[in-house]
């Protein structure tokens, strides 16, 4: 999954790296990988520090093993992976900052949590007093986490948004022109 609205190369490396680099995944994620697919794993990485976000992260590996770990049946498995994938992009994700992106991360994990409390509440087939209260708790903690993951979301963005400045820079013919952080002339 190789993010097309961004093409920067010297802000997120080369396609044709990441596009390497996948391959590479599962020659190295086996248990005995060759030594040259990791040595030029590492190379592609050295070589372009800003790749990973061009490539799947560690982040999506691990909600799938996660999902796959605490979900029965490929439907279930499925529709908690699309709805993890769709509040990361309906957050903006691939064009948010780096701090912002690990806040989004934090929604989705903490959405993912408060999912299967809530789908284990739902499944118990006995409540009893103390059974109750314990998974009340943690049902409460879980809504409490992503509730926080959430807020500072948006603290975050707007912190960001509120740092603006102007710039006057002198043009050709003495013309002055004021460039605000939008980058519109004013």
């Amino acid at each position: 999954m190789i993010p097309a609205k961004i093409n920067v190369k010297e802000d997120i490396g080369d396609q044709e790296e990441a596009i390497k680099f996948s391959k590479l995944m599962p020659k190295i994620n086996i248990e005995n990988p060759h030594e040259n697919d990791i040595k030029a794993a590492k190379d592609i990485l050295e070589n372009n520090p800003n790749l990973y976000k061009r490539v799947p992260g560690i982040w999506a590996i691990i909600l799938d093993n996660v999902v796959d770990k605490y979900y029965q049946g490929n439907s279930n498995k499925l529709l908690v992976k699309a709805e993890m994938r769709g509040i990361k992009n309906e957050l903006g994700y691939q064009s948010s900052s780096g701090l912002e992106r690990l806040v989004i991360d934090e929604i989705v994990l903490a959405r993912f949590y408060l999912l299967t409390v809530e789908n284990a509440v739902f499944q118990m087939k006995k409540f009893d007093m103390e059974t109750n209260n314990i998974w009340d708790n943690k049902l409460d903690k879980a809504q409490k986490r992503y509730l926080k993951a959430v807020g500072t979301l948006a603290k975050v963005r707007k912190i960001s948004n509120s740092f603006n400045f102007q710039l006057n820079i002198a043009a050709d013919g003495g013309k002055q022109v004021n460039v605000n952080n939008g980058g519109e002339g004013i």
